[in-house]
């Protein structure tokens, strides 16, 4: 059984745990930690929650620092910490696999010390360049080195719905250039009435983008993005070739990318599909249904190609597809999980 810590209990943090639960492939989160919240609160938090329903199971605190879980199959005891350095104590490392999910730039540059303490590997739910590697399942897996890359960045949700199909197009027919513009659902630094902003642009330091902290409902808010210097990152051959932009929606939950592609040469609807579904099975699914965002919610792949607004002029297409930016994201850190070799 392979020994979980969770360092960061946010909506990625908990995302992750009620993953690893229902899908329960030989894998156990024994600790958590989060300065940001009680005990108490943190059991709430996890049997009740507006996007996903209530817990699959039963969730009680057993004392002042354990959380049980558990249903007629299984009982998992786990752990909790309220440290705000939490990698700076190797005395608590009792751990197969930490996944940082704190956001917190700090938690992801000493993090590599868990693996001093005997952590084996450490998962970072962000962009991380200073990470071994960058693993975006569909794309770059095969190229994962299991026994030398140790700290692993798992990049952002955008990237992984979008990588895995411009990576395809890019390596079968080419890609000139692309307009990729975001559409996300609110983030938790987000105001519910017009208030200062409360989002970081790095650890400590306020952003001053002044809009992100207006009233996030009723409103489409434009901004910034970073999937599109993620994207050229990861696939170089994409370097200026990518052009990024957002808009933050007044919606809880499931994203969509839409992409304007141009080709290095003249293709077809059915080709484009046709490469698309040679994407690994669990990562990319090709939807022919009248479907509306919030028909995606809790789909675990990491991005949901809409087949009806697939259009191919020459060498001009378009392509939009739907993630949920949460639970398919979260997927995605789970079968890394079940890949690491100890």
């Amino acid at each position: 059984m392979k020994r979980i810590l969770i360092n960061g209990f946010g909506r990625i943090g908990r995302c992750v745990f009620r993953n690893l639960w229902e899908r329960g492939n030989n894998s156990q989160c024994v600790a958590v930690n989060d300065p940001a919240m009680s005990i108490d609160n943190m059991v709430y938090l996890l049997k009740f929650d507006t996007i996903y329903g209530s817990f699959d199971g039963n969730v009680y605190k057993e004392d002042d620092d354990t959380v049980c879980v558990f249903d007629d199959q299984k009982k998992w005891r786990f752990k909790v910490y309220g440290q705000r350095d939490f990698f700076e104590d190797g005395d608590k490392f009792d751990f197969d696999v930490v996944i940082e999910s704190s956001g917190r730039d700090s938690c992801a540059v000493s993090s590599r010390k868990c693996l001093e303490y005997g952590a084996k590997y450490c998962i970072i739910t962000n962009t991380f360049f200073d990470s071994d590697f960058t693993y975006v399942m569909g794309y770059n897996g095969k190229s994962w080195k299991v026994n030398k890359d140790k700290i692993i960045s798992t990049s952002i949700c955008d990237a992984n719905a979008t990588i895995p199909l411009l990576g395809k197009i890019n390596d079968c027919i080419g890609i000139d250039y692309c307009f990729l513009t975001t559409l996300h659902p609110w983030l938790s630094y987000q105001n519910i009435m017009d208030a200062p902003v409360r989002m970081q642009k790095r650890e400590g330091e306020m952003s001053d983008y002044f809009p992100l902290g207006r009233a996030s409902v009723d409103t489409l808010i434009p901004k910034t993005t970073t999937v599109g210097p993620v994207i050229q990152r990861i696939i170089p051959e994409l370097k200026n070739k990518i052009s990024s932009f957002s808009y933050r929606t007044p919606t809880q939950i499931v994203a969509s990318a839409d992409m304007s592609v141009v080709l290095s040469k003249e293709s077809s609807k059915g080709e484009i599909i046709e490469l698309l579904n040679q994407i690994e099975s669990q990562v990319v699914s090709l939807n022919t249904e009248d479907i509306i965002s919030i028909d995606c919610r809790k789909s675990s792949f990491s991005s949901i190609v809409d087949t009806r607004w697939v259009t191919v002029e020459g060498n001009k297409l378009k392509l939009i597809t739907w993630y949920d930016n949460e639970w398919g994201y979260c997927s995605r850190v789970i079968d890394l999980i079940s890949k690491m070799d100890f």
